[in-house]
């Protein structure tokens, strides 16, 4: 049986990594059958997206103010403004350290390590 490009395209994207899972109207299945519901189950996740989102955007932010040189932290252009925001960003929802802390804890307690 063949996939059309078109039904492809609707479906939704798979996650990349060890365990594969399918995201539909906040239920999580990964492949060995476990399912979580909604933002209990998708911890991980939120607190990897809370990492990487401001942490991006700071980069991303902090690239076109050196594009623009002077006049990006100048008042002509709103990247200083933005920059702003998006550190405070950073702060405000917690430190990186407790969700990078949160998210290896989660991941050693889902998958125990090997002991040889």
């Amino acid at each position: 049986m063949t996939i059309s490009r078109a039904s492809r395209a609707n479906s939704p994207p798979e996650r990349r990594g060890d365990s594969p899972s399918h995201d539909l109207a906040g239920v999580r299945v990964d492949d060995k059958g476990h399912v979580a519901y909604g933002a209990k189950g998708a911890r991980i996740e939120i607190a990897a997206i809370k990492v990487a989102a401001p942490t991006m955007a700071t980069q991303v932010i902090d690239r076109a103010i050196e594009v623009f040189g002077g006049q990006g932290v100048s008042d002509d252009t709103p990247l200083a403004y933005l920059y702003a925001w998006a550190r405070a960003l950073r702060i405000v929802d917690g430190p990186d350290a407790v969700h990078r802390e949160s998210i290896a804890r989660q991941e050693l307690r889902r998958e125990r390590p090997y002991v040889g």
